[in-house]
């Protein structure tokens, strides 16, 4: 009888350090993650804003002629100052923090627009990132691909 019992528990307590382990895996959205399109690469890391993510590879195939990596600038933004800024080590995603499900409360930065929106990000699987720029209500989302550190 006390055996029986015994391992109930223990199978309890197996259960329940897996959904754990599983809801810690599912947060984990740290690494290199390439964008939709394998136009560019960002490294997710903990920051003092939360989680952030930082650009630190363009596809050489999505550059105009003439530009390099190391020389295109973000000049779609607005500000006239931060336009001269380059894009290879710009700060594109901050300010998230755990939720139930995923990473909440942050913002992204869509070079492409100069724009900054609301954003949501969450690990689908071992190789999936989905990324979520929101203006009210209504959210686009991009699939990311985790980078292989082998490659």
């Amino acid at each position: 009888m006390i055996r029986s019992g015994l391992i109930r528990v223990f199978i309890v307590l197996m259960i329940s350090l897996s959904n754990t382990t599983l809801a810690t895996e599912s947060q984990d959205v740290y690494g290199e993650w390439l964008t939709e399109g394998d136009s560019a690469q960002i490294r997710i890391e903990a920051c003092e804003q939360g989680v952030c993510g930082t650009l630190i590879w363009l596809n050489p195939n999505s550059l105009n002629a003439g530009e390099t990596a190391e020389t295109v600038k973000d000049f779609h933004n607005k500000d006239p100052e931060l336009a001269q800024r380059n894009l290879l080590g710009l700060t594109m995603l901050w300010g998230f923090e755990p939720g139930k499900q995923g990473w909440k409360g942050g913002k992204i930065y869509d070079p492409e627009s100069g724009k900054t929106y609301a954003s949501k990000i969450k690990r689908l699987d071992n190789n999936i990132l989905q990324v979520k720029g929101c203006i009210s209500l209504f959210c686009q989302s991009q699939s990311w691909k985790k980078v292989d550190p082998q490659d």
